[in-house]
């Protein structure tokens, strides 16, 4: 699948997402990082991706709060127009 210039919601780059973070932002992808409580995480895995060519917007949210939930789709439109796939 080619992931050049579509927007990913990742739901949680710490341990695991760091990984796939990684391999999307490889692929060009644009991200939105999720994150519940491990800002640091959060920080270095917006950091590596950047550094490989991704965009990248990262955004607290709790994920069980229905609000959280529509904030977090509508500042990822905002951010980057669109959404076309949910990593979760």
């Amino acid at each position: 699948m080619d992931l050049k210039d579509k927007t990913v919601i990742l739901t949680g780059a710490a341990r695991v997402g760091q990984s796939v973070a990684e391999m999307l932002a490889r692929q060009r992808a644009s991200l939105v990082l999720t994150y519940l409580a491990s800002k640091k995480e959060i920080e270095e895995a917006t950091e590596k991706s950047e550094k490989l060519g991704a965009k990248v917007y990262h955004v607290q949210a709790d994920l069980s709060k229905k609000d959280d939930v529509a904030r977090l789709v509508a500042e990822a439109k905002k951010t980057f127009g669109h959404i076309d796939v949910l990593v979760h």
